[in-house]
């Protein structure tokens, strides 16, 4: 690998922070890519690389559509907390439709113990 190569491998990163602290300073309002580009002086490429990231993490949530594009905003701690809740009801309830399956396939070649636990986490 050249030295340039590595160079930017390893401001990829440096690039990546510097990235999510201008949008997050910049979404005061709730904005679009396209408006945060515009907010940031970010191509709208490079902001939409680190939205996810930001959704991700919970620093940045999706409030709706505008002319077809998704509409982000900070989140507050609250906010967070908010998110952190639903996004934990929403892993919950596929973990409980994994189980429901796994009960109607497998219920005959399961040992009665696991069968029992199963019935104990889907009531």
């Amino acid at each position: 690998m050249k030295a340039t190569s590595i160079e930017a491998y390893n401001k990829k990163e440096e690039f990546a922070g510097t990235h999510r602290e201008r949008i997050v300073k910049a979404l005061n309002t709730p904005s679009t890519g396209k408006e945060i580009s515009s907010l940031t002086g970010l191509n709208q490429h490079q902001v939409m690389k680190r939205m996810n990231e930001l959704v991700t993490s919970l620093e940045v949530f999706e409030a709706g559509t505008r002319d077809n594009q998704t509409i982000y905003y900070k989140a507050s701690d609250e906010g967070k907390e908010v998110l952190k809740r639903k996004l934990f009801m929403k892993r919950y309830k596929k973990y409980l439709n994994s189980l429901e399956a796994l009960k109607k396939t497998y219920s005959e070649y399961m040992p009665d113990n696991l069968r029992h636990i199963i019935d104990l986490e889907l009531e």
